[in-house]
This record gives structure tokens, C-alpha cells and sequence, in this order.
């Protein structure tokens, strides 16, 4: 697992402002596979509910890097 505070930390170090571009993939018990595929339409909402959360995750993060840089 990655260590997000201490490499975004170093990130912005380098005052690095370009795109990240991060790759989660979502394996929800019933609700989708593997690969974070939705198993059914029904289910897609509780999948992009779990990419939002770990958006908002990264976005907190990144605030935080950049704010000790």
C-alpha cells in the first residue's frame, strides 16, 4: 500500500503542479468485481460513491502536502 502522505509530502517538494493521476480499483462484495466493474446498473451509484470518497481523500491530502511545502 502506498505510504500517500509522505510521497505527496515529497511531491510537493519539488513544486511539482502537473496532473496525478491516481489508479483504485473497486472490489465491493455484491457489488462490483474485481476490477471494480459494476456487477449490475443498480449497483454503479454505490461505486461511484466509493470513487468520490477516496477523490475527496486525495484532495485532502494533496492540501495538506502542499500547505508544509
Amino acid at each position: 500500500m502506498c505510504k500517500y502522505p509522505e510521497l505527496l509530502k515529497m511531491v510537493a517538494a519539488t513544486d511539482f503542479h502537473g496532473p496525478v493521476s491516481p489508479h483504485m480499483e473497486y472490489e465491493i462484495p455484491r457489488v462490483s468485481n474485481n476490477q471494480g466493474i459494476a456487477l449490475s446498473r443498480e449497483t454503479d451509484d454505490q461505486v461511484m460513491v466509493a470513487a468520490q470518497r477516496d477523490l475527496e481523500t486525495l484532495k485532502s491530502l494533496l492540501r495538506t502536502a502542499y500547505a508544509g511545502a
